[in-house]
């Protein structure tokens, strides 16, 4: 696997860095040459060279239409209606995400899971290959226009041995950001935070001093799901996080290597340290360890917590909800908190979650090929389908501007089935994706596409954000560990926050046990990826 890891990621950083040329790339025309017509079929309204419809396409996607039972109705209409409108018998699975690759691969190993299936990161699609349950694509799509047409950076995401084994779920840059009472922040005399130490003034005084006003001690600071929202602090203190927060294990980029942080003894124990502060004192939620993704939104929605560590634009957007529970709330959003690290703070990892083809689907190269045309090809609806879900009800597109709707009954707007993400082709740039709600609301959302440019601006200028060439390490090690080493780091992690052990303490125990378990490997292959030599060892 070393040559295909080199030549991977050589290709991959070229790739990243240009992707903003790539972008740019025009979509082929469909042929209209009628001496092809015999072998020209269609799929809806796209025509495909020499393929022809799939009996089924089926597509296997976590948070469709939210959780596992969330929505249960706009499940089960959306394969519906997309059938109806493409012609493609088309089918949606959803395992719950607590369990959702757990559920992914016993069925493949039970041979229980075809078509396409929508897996996390590029080690997912590692074990695939070498548990043989998924094939390479490239003979399926070598002739396909849609695909041709796309950016070489995404056709060559998941190129692995000369082989492209996935097609991306889309092509656009994204992040997290600190979201922030803006208004509990004006009312106690505050400035938006820019450092850690800026926080935790904020989160003291978000606690102690009622800034709602109601003369109740029922405020917090900052609410979290595990380390997942508190990644800036730990940025700041140049103890990093990977890009889902969940080791740490990472790249940095200034050391352009994979690094450990908890190898940076002094950085993580001051992290640890400043967090073990804030939880004590009750300024950090105190149930982080137990709130899943969807009770920390539910928490900074209910206007009782001041702060959290989410996707850029989630903290302006989710205003109105707040505001719903404290008509007063205004929110802010943060690239990037200095502290210890005053550059290259909080990554934007260009990509799309992988689509692999299980191996064994009925009528593989229609079902791909379907895959591709459908939700990436000239047809603006079936695209939006794939990202807002049903034409007329839970969207519209009119021109060039893109609304989502509100369902009648609960006046909210409705659930999404995340099938696919942004592309170049129908980026922001040039369909607007606002709702369609009151004037003031559309209003808003405008004012939203202005604030996310000057968050991008702000961020790139002062240089908090970089973007991360990688989306995962690339190591055979790793695969085989990644378990272990979650639940290393999440155990040493939670019992230095809590207090159950001291933060130098836990960062002695997860080195020696990471020592134990071979993991000089995984700093060794993940850096020989990308033809660095590791300077650290456990």
């Amino acid at each position: 696997m070393s040559k295909t890891v080199k030549k991977f990621f050589a290709l991959a950083i070229c790739l990243f860095m240009l992707v903003t040329v790539f972008a740019g790339c025009k979509t082929a025309e469909k042929s209209t040459d009628t001496k092809k017509t015999d072998q020209t079929k269609e799929t809806g309204t796209i025509k495909e060279e020499g393929v022809g419809k799939p009996d089924l396409l089926e597509i296997t996607r976590c948070l469709y239409f939210g959780d596992a039972s969330d929505n249960p109705d706009l499940k089960e209409e959306w394969p519906k209606v997309f059938t109806e409108k493409t012609g493609v018998n088309t089918k949606v699975n959803s395992p719950p995400r607590n369990e959702f690759m757990e559920k992914v691969y016993l069925s493949l190993a039970a041979g229980e899971l075809k078509g396409m299936v929508n897996v996390f990161t590029p080690a997912d699609v590692l074990k695939m290959i070498e548990d043989e349950t998924i094939e390479p694509l490239d003979e399926y799509l070598k002739d396909n226009p849609t695909w041709n047409s796309m950016p070489e950076g995404f056709r060559n995401l998941f190129k692995f041995d000369g082989k492209i084994w996935a097609v991306p779920m889309g092509y656009s840059g994204s992040y997290f950001t600190r979201a922030i009472r803006k208004d509990w922040l004006d009312k106690l005399g505050l400035k938006v935070p820019e450092t850690v130490d800026d926080l935790y003034e904020a989160a003291k005084a978000f606690t102690e001093k009622d800034p709602d006003g109601n003369g109740k001690d029922d405020t917090v600071g900052l609410v979290s799901s595990g380390t997942w929202n508190l990644q800036d602090i730990f940025q700041a203190f140049g103890a990093r996080l990977n890009n889902v927060g969940g080791n740490s294990i990472a790249w940095d980029p200034n050391y352009n290597r994979w690094r450990d942080s908890m190898l940076s003894t002094d950085n993580m124990v001051a992290a640890l340290t400043y967090l073990n502060n804030m939880y004590k004192n009750g300024y950090l939620d105190k149930e982080l360890f137990t709130n899943k993704g969807s009770n920390m939104r539910e928490k900074f929605w209910s206007g009782k917590y001041g702060s959290t560590f989410y996707w850029v634009m989630w903290g302006i957007g989710s205003e109105p909800t707040v505001k719903q529970n404290d008509p007063k709330a205004e929110v802010v959003e943060i690239p990037g908190l200095k502290g210890r690290v005053t550059e290259n703070l909080n990554h934007r990892v260009v990509g799309g979650a992988p689509y692999v083809l299980v191996k064994g689907t009925k009528q593989p190269k229609e079902v791909v090929n379907a895959f591709v045309n459908l939700f990436f090809g000239n047809n603006p609806e079936y695209h939006f389908m794939g990202r807002l879900g049903i034409p007329d009800k839970t969207f519209r597109i009119e021109g060039n501007t893109v609304y989502t709707l509100k369902d009648p009954k609960t006046g909210q707007f409705y659930a999404q089935p995340g099938i696919v993400s942004e592309i170049p082709k129908y980026d922001s740039s040039k369909y607007k994706i606002i709702p369609d709600g009151t004037p003031e609301e559309k209003a808003r959302a405008e004012q939203n596409i202005v604030k996310r440019l000057e968050l991008d601006k702000i961020g790139y200028e002062k240089k908090l954000i970089f973007d991360c060439p990688y989306d995962a390490l690339i190591s055979k090690k790793y695969t085989e560990l990644s378990g272990d080493i979650d639940k290393l780091f999440n155990e040493a992690i939670t019992k230095a926050i809590i207090g159950e052990v001291k933060p130098e303490d836990a960062v002695k125990n997860y080195v020696s046990q990471m020592k134990a378990l071979g993991a000089d490997k995984v700093l060794e292959e993940a850096n020989a990826a990308i033809g660095q030599k590791p300077d650290q060892q456990y």
